[in-house]
C-alpha cells in the first residue's frame, strides 16, 4: 500500500511539473512573439508626409513631422536628421545665397529652433549642386564642437527646403546615410517642378541691385499688361515668361524678399496663369486618352504632338515628356 501511495504521489508530481513546464513554455513563446512583432514594426520603412513632400523614415529610426520640420533620430540617438519645408510668399523671390556668414546664421537659427546648439559652427565647403536634376541647391559640409554635419538648401515655388544631418560618430556608414538621405525625399506636385531657375548669388559681393530691380519692374509691368489681355491664349504663356524673368531678377538682386509685398500681385497673376495653363493641358491630355481609347490613334497622336509644343515652360517638362511618349506610342511605325 505504501509503495502504491508513493507511486501515485510521484505521478502527481510529474503531472504538475509537466503542466508548469508547458505554462513556462507558452509564456516564453508569447513573450518572444510579442518581442519579434515589436522589432518587426521597428524594422519597417515608414512613409511620412507634409503638404509639400513625402519622405521615407529608415528602419529602426524614430520621429516624424513637428510643425514644418521632420525630426528623425537613429536608435542610438547619436544621429539626427532635420528636414524643414517652410512656406512663405517671400520665397518666390529668394535666391540661393552662398555667403558663408548668411548660411551660418540660417543653420544656427534653424538648429536652435529645435533645441540643438551648434557650438563653434564651421562650414568647410559650400558647393552648388542640383536636387532632382531640376532645382539648384547649396550643398554644405558642417563641423561643430559636437557634431559632424551635412546640409542641403533649395527652393520650390514659395517653399524653402532645408536638410540638416548631424551626427556624433564620424563613421563611413553615417557619412553614407547623410549623403544619401535626400534620395528618400519626393516632392509633391506642383512643387516637383520649379517656377524658374533660381539664381545663386553671394550677398557678400557688390551687385548692381538698383538696375536689377528696375529691370524686374519692367518685366512685372509687361506681365500685368499681358494678363489683362489674356483673351489671346499666347499672352498667357508670354505673361508667365515675363513673370519668371521678374522673379529671377528680384531674386538675383538679393533684396527680393524685401519687395515681396510690393510685387505680391505678380504672384497672384502667376498662380492664375498657371491655373489657366493647367486647365488647357489637362484638357489636351484628356482628349489624347479618350481618342486613344476609342481607337482613333492618329487624332490622339496629333494632339500629343501639339501638346509637346504647348508645354514649353521649364515647369512643364514632365508633361512634355509624357506627351512625347504618347506620340511615339500612338504614331504608326515607319
Amino acid at each position: 500500500m505504501a509503495e502504491k501511495s508513493k507511486s501515485g504521489s510521484m505521478l502527481v508530481q510529474q503531472v504538475v511539473a509537466l503542466i508548469l513546464l508547458v505554462m513556462v513554455g507558452l509564456a516564453l513563446y508569447f513573450y518572444l512573439k510579442g518581442t519579434d512583432a515589436k522589432h518587426s514594426s521597428r524594422g519597417k520603412v515608414v512613409q511620412l508626409s507634409s503638404d509639400y513632400c513625402y519622405l521615407l523614415r529608415p528602419p529602426g529610426w524614430s520621429g516624424g513631422l513637428e510643425g514644418d520640420v521632420f525630426i528623425l533620430r537613429n536608435p542610438k540617438r547619436d544621429f539626427v536628421i532635420l528636414f524643414s519645408n517652410l512656406a512663405s510668399r517671400a520665397f518666390y523671390f529668394t535666391p540661393l545665397n552662398k555667403d558663408k556668414a548668411a548660411i551660418k546664421e540660417l543653420l544656427g537659427n534653424f538648429a536652435q529652433g529645435v533645441g540643438i546648439k551648434l557650438r563653434n559652427l564651421d562650414l568647410p565647403s559650400v558647393d552648388t549642386v542640383e536636387f532632382n536634376f531640376a532645382f539648384p541647391a547649396l550643398r554644405v559640409l558642417v563641423k561643430t564642437d559636437d557634431y559632424h554635419g551635412r546640409a542641403l538648401i533649395f527652393y520650390s515655388h514659395n517653399v524653402r527646403f532645408l536638410y540638416l544631418a548631424l551626427w556624433r560618430n564620424g563613421t563611413p556608414y553615417n557619412e553614407h546615410i547623410a549623403g544619401s538621405f535626400m534620395s528618400y525625399v519626393t516632392l509633391k506636385p506642383p512643387f516637383d517642378e520649379p517656377v524658374y531657375k533660381r539664381p545663386v548669388i553671394n550677398s557678400a559681393n557688390n551687385k548692381n541691385t538698383v538696375e536689377l530691380v528696375k529691370e524686374a519692374g519692367i518685366h512685372a509691368d509687361m506681365a500685368r499688361y499681358l494678363w489683362a489681355n489674356a483673351k489671346d491664349p499666347g499672352n498667357v504663356l508670354r505673361a508667365i515668361e515675363s513673370l519668371q524673368q521678374a522673379m529671377r531678377l528680384l531674386a538675383e538682386s538679393g533684396v527680393g524678399a524685401t519687395f515681396a509685398k510690393k510685387y505680391e500681385d505678380i504672384i497672384n497673376i502667376y498662380e492664375k496663369c498657371r491655373a489657366f495653363r493647367k486647365a488647357k493641358i489637362d484638357r489636351m491630355k484628356s482628349e489624347i486618352i479618350q481618342l486613344s481609347a476609342m481607337g482613333d490613334k492618329k487624332a490622339a497622336a496629333e494632339i500629343a504632338k501639339e501638346l509637346m509644343g504647348v508645354a514649353s515652360l521649364d515647369s512643364e517638362a514632365k508633361i512634355r515628356m509624357w506627351a512625347k511618349k504618347q506620340y511615339h506610342l500612338l504614331s504608326p511605325p515607319r
